[in-house]
């Protein structure tokens, strides 16, 4: 007999296509917001993250219930982990809502703070789709947001398709306009308590590090795989060796790394005046034009 977590992800995947059973099931999603720690809620999240339909339902329904906007925070925080980078425009299809409500869900996009590639993939998938008539508010809340992510809306609009663009010339407007506006915030002064002395510096290098630490000794903590092996230490510059128990002896395993790094765009006025920023976003949350 299936779980009712495993019966509640089936029916999930089974109501992408089927309007009234996908509401139903989100209505239930929605309630286990209270254990959003748990398998059950945690496992549907990562499946509408991944689903444009499914992702564009939960948030047309999420965001616009005031009582289920905890829900769509959660999904926020699982859709921006897997778009941090912003490599592409998230796809979605805001179709399946009424016009209104789709422009509404991107002015909330963009006050919860939501991943460029997440905010700027809804903005465009409106306007595939025709969700605002004149394209004012659509257009008014791409200009904010280009505002703020100048070098990455430029990077994400450059993919989009040329009868898209000839459709809402605007688009290619704002990305060429956002090159200079790129210049400009690079130039721009920053505000002085954002300024680090040396002192201050260091004292932020030793929180990361012990910050760094706590979070490496909680994952050892909480991992299974740490339970098999004895030791685990630098060998080289790039290897590190992992010892186990292997029938009462010791052996040894090294694994090459490699280097990472990820580089994100903050808000322009988080760093210029965070105070507006403020502002801005809770008229984007009532859904008017920042």
């Amino acid at each position: 007999m299936p779980s009712r977590s495993d019966d509640l992800f089936a029916r999930l995947a089974a109501a992408e296509n089927d309007a009234a059973a996908l509401r139903s099931v989100l209505a239930e999603i929605a309630a286990l917001t209270a254990t959003a720690e748990s398998f059950e809620f945690t496992h549907c999240i990562q499946l509408i993250a991944q689903s444009p339909a499914l992702a564009s339902a939960a948030l047309g329904d999420w965001l616009i219930t005031a009582t289920r906007m905890d829900a769509a925070r959660l999904l926020l925080q699982e859709m921006n982990i897997s778009n941090l980078a912003g490599e592409q425009l998230v796809a979605f299809e805001p179709a399946r809502l009424e016009a209104a409500d789709a422009v509404l869900v991107g002015y909330r996009l963009a006050a919860f703070d939501a991943a460029p590639a997440v905010v700027l993939g809804w903005i465009v998938a409106c306007f595939r789709a025709d969700m605002d008539p004149n394209g004012k508010r659509l257009v008014a809340l791409l200009s904010h947001e280009a505002q703020q992510y100048p070098g990455t809306t430029r990077r994400l609009l450059e993919s989009l398709d040329p009868d898209l663009v000839a459709r809402y010339p605007v688009l290619e407007e704002i990305r060429l306009a956002m090159t200079a506006a790129y210049a400009a915030r690079v130039a721009a002064p920053r505000l002085k308590e954002l300024m680090l002395s040396a002192d201050d510096r260091e004292v932020l290098r030793r929180h990361r590090l012990r910050e760094q630490r706590d979070i490496h000794r909680q994952a050892e903590e909480a991992s299974v795989l740490m339970k098999f092996i004895k030791r685990s230490h630098f060998k080289y510059a790039s290897e590190v060796s992992l010892e186990f128990d292997v029938g009462g002896a010791t052996s040894e395993q090294s694994l090459a790394m490699q280097e990472h790094e990820l580089a994100t765009e903050l808000p322009f006025l988080a760093m210029t005046d965070p105070l507006r920023l403020l502002f801005l976003r809770r008229k984007l949350l009532e859904g008017q034009a920042p």
